[in-house]
């Protein structure tokens, strides 16, 4: 690993936001600054991340919490799931945990394990069965823990 992490990031800083900054040439300072700072940032994040590293492993700037958490509301898909749900459907599908069968709990306690412990076991889950087996009830269980 390089000793002076901080030292490259100051003098590849801007070879490395060149396309950012070049993105975002328009918007006024000093939000550029800071989203080109982000955004770098960011893509730095999930080149490390297929290591198991992150920017907060390193001597460097730290991720905007505000702004990950904007940048994740961008992603259509975590948008969609976090305003697809009324109070009234969350309530139902933690009803309908206690329902699952034994089989069912089995699995969910295996991926939700696994969702809550990263760094151990499994990570790629199929789940198969002919219909009227319960699928859409356990993913509906495990996609609202």
């Amino acid at each position: 690993m390089p000793t002076d992490v901080r030292g490259m990031w100051n003098q590849f800083y801007t070879d490395l936001s060149e396309d950012y900054a070049h993105t975002f040439r328009d918007m006024s300072e000093p939000h550029k600054s800071k989203t080109v700072l982000f955004k770098t940032l960011l893509s730095l994040q999930l080149l490390l991340e297929v290591s198991g590293y992150a920017v907060a492993d390193f001597d460097l700037p730290e991720l905007d919490p505000t702004m990950l958490h904007e940048s994740l509301l961008e992603n259509s898909l975590i948008r969609r799931e976090l305003t697809s749900y009324s109070d009234s459907d969350l309530a139902e599908v933690v009803h309908t945990e206690d329902q699952l069968n034994n089989e069912q709990r089995a699995i969910y306690d295996q991926i939700v394990g696994a969702v809550n412990q990263p760094e151990q076991g499994k990570k790629l889950f199929f789940i198969d069965g002919p219909g009227g087996t319960g699928k859409s009830t356990l993913l509906r269980n495990i996609l609202a823990k």
